[in-house]
């Protein structure tokens, strides 16, 4: 994230050396982004801006998600240094709920006449993901509530569990399972047909349900 001191972002993208960046940057910061360029040489193909503004954090926990869905959470770093509060509030929760390693440029001395950071810049160690250490967000605790006839929060589990889990075979599965009874459970059965039809449709040519067909 950028904000109106762009030296923090330097020294990180320098010290990290990372392959792709995802800019998130206000209106106000957009021309921080030349320097940044000029001081680590990282080249237009590197490069992914997302424009939000600062002063809602939902913009940048959905430009976080954006980038970071189709690429693995274990090879991505976010840095909290730069951005207002609320940016930093947006990015923390998408680190969070995405299971990204997140890390800041940490300092000794801070020259405020000139919104510059003093000497012995370090990259801090990286925060711990709390949400991966809960206890509330863990595929057991989905099927726990499945059971319990709890299909409401077991899909709230799950839809946080889709985009940080290696399993997502099982996740997707047992969300179409969740939706499904949800349905029923409303009674509206047309809409639990269509459901089913598009289970069927999606899944029945996969090993794992052929195996749990012959096993029934």
């Amino acid at each position: 994230m950028l904000g109106f001191s762009p030296q923090p972002v330097i020294l990180f993208i320098r010290a990290i050396k990372p392959e792709k960046i995802l800019f998130i940057h206000s209106e106000e910061t957009e021309s921080y982004l030349d320097v940044i360029q000029q001081w680590t040489g990282v080249k237009l193909a590197q490069v992914v801006r997302e424009q939000v503004d600062s002063s809602d954090p939902t913009g940048v926990y959905k430009a976080i998600r954006e980038f970071a869905v189709p690429r693995k959470a274990s090879e991505i770093l976010l840095d909290i240094t730069g951005g207002k509060k609320s940016m930093v509030g947006g990015a923390a929760m998408a680190g969070n709920f995405l299971g990204i390693d997140t890390g800041y440029v940490d300092y000794e001395r801070y020259l405020s006449d000139l919104r510059q950071t003093g000497a012995r810049v370090r990259i801090s160690e990286y925060f711990k993901k709390p949400v991966l250490c809960s206890r509330r967000y863990r595929p057991g605790k989905a099927k726990e509530a499945f059971n319990q006839y709890n299909f409401s929060r077991c899909l709230d589990i799950l839809n946080c569990l889709e985009e940080r889990v290696e399993d997502i075979w099982g996740i997707r599965k047992f969300k179409s399972l969740a939706e499904m009874y949800i349905e029923i459970d409303r009674f509206d059965f047309s809409k639990a047909l269509v459901l089913v039809e598009d289970f069927i449709r999606r899944y029945s040519e996969d090993q794992r349900l052929v195996e749990m067909r012959k096993s029934v």
